[in-house]
């Protein structure tokens, strides 16, 4: 996600990553994040994302944001179920009020076990 921040703060999914182990078959989770996101500065906001498994008996064991330039104000939140969480987790990219103008990159990563 490409997260912009002048007057709006605006982002999309640049890509989802994924962890193969040894001799294991290829299990790549889809993520849906639904972008872009138009934030106000100094108001904040938050989006929603999503990971499946690619196979609904896999847990999703991973589940997270890799922000560029790093900014702390920009975050992922109410991460439901808890992981490991069977086929599918939910969350919330959140933006802080103190987030500064700028262009974020943000990317959504997850992980199954299958």
């Amino acid at each position: 996600m490409q997260l912009k921040l002048l007057k709006k703060l605006f982002f999309m999914v640049t890509f989802c990553f994924f962890v193969l182990l040894p001799f294991q078959v290829l299990a790549i989770p889809t993520v849906t994040c639904n972008s872009p996101m138009s934030v106000t500065q100094g108001v904040g906001g938050s989006h929603p994302v999503a990971a499946v498994a690619s196979v609904d008996t896999d847990n999703i064991v991973a589940f997270g944001i890799i922000v560029s330039p790093a900014e702390p104000g920009i975050t992922l939140e109410n991460i439901t179920p808890p992981l490991p969480a069977l086929a599918s987790v939910t969350g919330d990219i959140t933006v802080d009020n103190s987030v500064l103008a700028g262009t974020y990159t943000v990317t959504v990563t997850a992980e199954e076990d299958g």
